[in-house]
């Protein structure tokens, strides 16, 4: 009888292992994910959060300095001019009634013309030519065309087969209060903006777009 039960307990004993193994093996396979395509998923959006590379305090710097409007040059295809460009037609203006004027950047303040806003923060990215062609739709000539007749060196290059990957800065300026321009609700231009090499840079990015000079 005792070596029954001592049987008994054994056979128990290797139950109850059991039992606890499949535990295990059900716990862990559910923290697989639940098919290849979710995981590759997973990886495509971490890769396209990561995809714009961050751009250093050095970088941002570039900005700074004092800019001259120079001309218009570049206009997208479905630009009209009318309050059908904005989305209330006190917001409609010409950016070209701004030629001439001086934008200035600065870790303290920005300025259009002798109106000076403090506290500017800028906001900076990446962006490949081929996307801000992309983005504005333009008419001819386009930006890549505007790179070859001003002989603008993007990256240390002239036009070349590749350009339209090569890389812009762009720049947004946001202030933390309401910035108003004079009898505007809103700063007509120099808010946004993209770097085409040191001394050269694009006023806008829809529109009708400036060209702009470092005079300082």
């Amino acid at each position: 009888m005792k070596k029954r039960m001592i049987q008994c307990c054994v056979v128990f004993a290797i139950l109850i292992v059991l039992v606890i193994s499949d535990m295990v093996i059900l716990k862990n396979s559910n923290t697989i994910p639940p098919s290849p395509d979710g995981y590759l998923n997973q990886q495509v959006e971490n890769a396209e959060e990561n995809s714009e590379r961050n751009v250093s305090i050095e970088e941002t710097k570039i900005l700074y300095g004092e800019w001259q409007i120079d001309r218009a040059v570049l206009e997208s295809t479905m630009y009209t001019g009318t309050s059908l460009d904005g989305d209330f037609e006190n917001n409609i203006f010409d950016p070209e009634d701004y030629v001439g004027y001086i934008l200035r950047y600065s870790e303290e303040s920005f300025s259009l013309g002798d109106v000076e806003y403090v506290n500017p923060c800028y906001l900076v990215r990446e962006i490949t030519v081929g996307e801000y062609n992309e983005g504005g739709v333009f008419r001819n000539p386009d930006l890549l065309t505007l790179i070859a007749e001003e002989e603008i060196e993007v990256e240390g290059n002239a036009i070349s087969p590749n350009m339209s990957q090569a890389r812009l800065l762009w720049v947004d300026v946001t202030f933390d209060y309401e910035a108003n321009y004079l009898d505007c609700s809103f700063i007509p231009v120099g808010t946004q903006v993209v770097l085409l090499d040191y001394d050269t840079m694009l006023v806008g990015v829809w529109g009708k777009i400036l060209l702009a000079y470092r005079i300082q």
